[in-house]
């Protein structure tokens, strides 16, 4: 919520539970500020059934980004998901995409985990830092940014190669894949680079959020 009241997100009303204002003044306050209507509920659970909350909540209109208006640089850093599934591994993605720097996140507008609370919730605020584009084809989208001079980097068990400093000076996108599926053949055929994460072989494979972040760490400019 306090990262909400920091968007550009067109914020309908801070919902505040009894008890808690004073511990919110300060977003209360800046609510107020912006002619954003505050309400202070008894239960806010009834406002939010369902939904885990710290006694503040708020309702408002999610504005998703265009792939026309995102700007390609040198160093820009990009992530692609293909139909993540789970909601938390979508939020940890994206808080990761946040932590790390990352310039814009592309997903399907069919088959991939909606934009919902327990997003906003898991990201830590991270879906209203990152600018999120929903496309309804994502081989489209990757034509269209590879026309722009961005390299796609997908991931295999498979691949040879890890990521390494010849990638830096150039303008990436990670694509990463479901969680049971993996990338799109089509997709992943369609990348510039394939490369692995190395572990201990024990166990070869890494939840989508956890190699996520592994990778976007090592791709931070």
């Amino acid at each position: 919520v306090s990262q909400l009241l920091k968007s550009k997100m067109p914020v309908h009303c801070l919902y505040v539970e009894s008890g808690k204002d004073k511990l919110y003044g300060k977003m209360i306050q800046h609510a107020r500020a912006n002619h954003i209507p505050v309400k202070i509920v008894n239960q806010l659970s009834k406002v939010f059934p369902g939904s885990r909350h710290q006694g503040i909540g708020a309702e408002f209109e999610y504005q998703w980004a265009k792939l026309s208006d995102l700007e390609v640089r040198s160093n820009s850093r990009f992530l692609m998901l293909d139909r993540v599934q789970d909601p938390h591994n979508f939020g940890a993605c994206l808080r990761s995409a946040a932590a790390f720097g990352v310039d814009a996140v592309i997903i399907p507008t069919r088959g991939h985990a909606p934009m919902n609370e327990i997003v906003h919730q898991t990201s830590c605020g991270g879906s209203l830092i990152v600018p999120i584009v929903s496309v309804n084809n994502l081989s489209q989208a990757m034509t269209e940014m590879k026309d722009r001079g961005v390299w796609f980097i997908a991931t295999s068990e498979h691949a040879e190669s890890t990521l390494g400093e010849d990638l830096q000076n150039r303008a990436l996108c990670l694509l990463m894949g479901s969680e049971g599926e993996g990338v799109k053949q089509k997709l992943f055929d369609a990348c510039d680079y394939q490369v692995k994460i190395h572990t201990s072989g024990t166990l070869a494979t890494l939840n989508v959020s956890v190699a996520t972040a592994i990778l976007l760490h090592t791709l931070q400019v």
